[in-house]
């Protein structure tokens, strides 16, 4: 991005792509290296590989040493009822019911796609403080996949989960699953289950099919989904990849997530099913370094909705969306936060593809960042108590929406909307070429920028805007910064009070178009200012037209209500 601090263009967005993950060809962000064919049967997804590869090695020495073998329901029985701890159970080829582990022990099928254990209540089941392994078998058809509760520690490796209504669950316990497949007909399930305290970690494979990949709730409550694959080709629009409730935190790092239909995440304190868990947190999602891509259906509500309290924290993370908006942090105490990240709209239409949107006292704080390919409003800041932070980041092509505004105002593409209250700060940032406004602060919004540029502002497709800073009956301050080759004007001001100083005004025909206000030519250093004036002070202006133009501004400059 081009920077006023350096003098140069900075870099923003992931500092490096993670291993198995490359440039993306947008040249924004990165994109996970993985097949683009869906894989079946024994065979996963796996980042850095663009072909499928084998869950388990059939052709490896099997029985283990010193293990038990057995080849039926009734010999594996008799070794779970007198195998001693530590001991080591193998399985032959064959189909077995479902079973639970009586102590520390170690269970190994001769290969994930010859050993299944087929129908029932739970397939693998730990209870109590034991220690156990899984390996090299298929679990079909529970209600319960591989199930660790009241302090059982389960570890499974290349293992495949399909038809299960839970395929992995954790509650007071610990469940690791490595190199593993979870696949289901039965889409709407979740694929990692975590509550009560309970952690799971899911690496190394892959999720498909489910409408959902994780859900956590309770305080101390953790999944990790790391170096992993999930997909969903399935049209339900309530699909949701992940759901964090009641203070429990899911990590999504060095993954790739992709999906039509459906959203991201839902972070909230509670249950939807219950009305009220007093004392409770919000969630928390988590996402380094990964990729996420929704596409292929157009998604009239946020990607991502953090409510009552909750998180959504991004860093080095790569976002493309085809929703109304890719993140909603969406009332008081909740937050959305973004290093080094990339958000970008996919496929322009009539709609909207808005990056962040701070509301009803929510939090929004950008850092290093790029927002690349919004449609209709980049970022917002609306209602009061709402606040968003931009600091050393990009906002870039920022494109029309007829959905926005009133139909006489025309298509809105505006880098940044600040309204009713809210606040936002821009700090060494570059909002540039937006089709209508690069900012508009208005209806009693405060807006602060400082060493930013607001570059290349167009009008929109009806001639509409066309401003780098619009400021209607409301608060703002500009230092230290440039607004270069605006279609129209460089600063629209109507009402409200404003301070403009230290800046430099490159190129812009207008410089001011004025409205129902006054301009102040101040002497020194100005600190504050009186309703109905804009304060200027050692401003430059080269190759302005008209300094400052006198004229009602006839579009209706009043942010248009935003999702719920």
């Amino acid at each position: 991005m081009p920077s006023l601090a350096s003098g140069a263009c900075d870099a923003v967005g992931p500092a490096a792509c993670a291993p198995g993950f490359a440039p993306s060809e947008s040249g924004w962000g990165c994109a996970a290296t993985i097949t683009e064919v869906g894989c079946t049967g024994a065979t996963r997804a796996a980042i850095g590989e663009t072909s499928c590869v084998p869950v388990d090695d059939c052709d490896r020495a099997f029985p283990p040493k010193g293990a038990t073998v057995v080849t039926d329901d009734a010999s594996l029985a008799a070794a779970l009822a007198n195998a001693p701890a530590g001991a080591t159970i193998a399985l032959e080829a064959g189909t077995y019911r479902g079973f639970e582990v009586p102590r520390d022990m170690k269970i190994v099928g001769r290969c994930a796609s010859k050993v299944t254990l087929k129908g029932g209540m739970r397939g693998v089941y730990v209870v109590d403080t034991r220690k156990v392994t899984v390996e090299s078998l298929t679990v079909d058809g529970f209600e319960g996949g591989i199930v660790a509760a009241w302090g059982a520690d389960v570890a499974a490796a290349r293992v495949i989960v399909r038809n299960t209504q839970a395929p992995f669950v954790s509650g007071e316990a610990k469940l690791r699953i490595t190199g593993s497949v979870v696949e289901t007909t039965k889409p709407k399930t979740a694929a990692l289950m975590a509550q009560t305290g309970g952690s799971i970690v899911f690496e190394d494979g892959e999720v498909r099919g489910h409408e959902t990949i994780a859900t956590a709730f309770e305080k101390d409550t953790d999944v990790t989904f790391r170096r992993s694959v999930a997909r969903y080709e399935g049209s339900s629009a309530g699909a949701t990849m992940f759901t964090v409730f009641g203070g429990a935190h899911v990590l999504v790092d060095e993954s790739a997530v992709r999906f039509r239909m459906g959203t991201l995440a839902f972070t909230r304190r509670t249950l939807p099913t219950v009305d009220t868990m007093d004392g409770l947190a919000g969630g928390h999602l988590e996402l380094r370094a990964s990729h996420v891509r929704q596409s292929g259906a157009e998604l009239d509500r946020p990607l991502t909705k953090i409510s009552e309290g909750s998180r959504a924290s991004l860093e080095g993370t790569t976002v493309e969306h085809q929703t109304v908006a890719a993140f909603m942090a969406g009332d008081p105490e909740s937050r959305f936060d973004a290093k080094a990240t990339v958000i970008r709209g996919l496929g322009q239409s009539g709609g909207m593809r808005n990056a962040v949107w701070a509301l009803r006292g929510g939090t929004a704080t950008i850092e290093g960042s790029a927002i690349v390919t919004a449609q209709g409003q980049a970022l917002a800041s609306t209602s009061e108590g709402s606040r968003l932070t931009l600091t050393r980041s990009l906002v870039t092509e920022t494109h029309p929406s007829t959905e926005a505004t009133a139909p006489e105002f025309g298509s809105s593409g505006i880098g940044l909307i600040v309204g009713h209250g809210a606040v936002a700060s821009v700090q060494g940032s570059a909002i540039v070429y937006s089709r209508n406004f690069g900012v508009l602060v208005a209806a009693g919004g405060h807006g602060e920028l400082a060493g930013t540029i607001i570059d290349g502002t167009r009008t929109g497709p009806e001639g509409n805007g066309g401003a780098a800073l619009a400021s209607v009956s409301a608060h703002v301050t500009m230092d230290h910064s440039l607004v270069r080759d605006s279609q129209d004007v460089a600063v629209v001001f109507v009402g409200g009070d404003g301070i403009v100083k230290r800046t430099r005004f490159v190129g812009n025909p207008v410089g001011v178009h004025l409205s129902e206000a006054r301009i102040v030519e101040a002497s020194a250093e100005p600190s504050t200012t009186s309703p109905g004036e804009l304060v200027l002070f050692a401003n430059v202006f080269e190759g302005t037209s008209t300094m400052v133009r006198e004229a009602p501004y006839e579009a209706p400059l009043e942010p248009a209500p935003l999702g719920n």
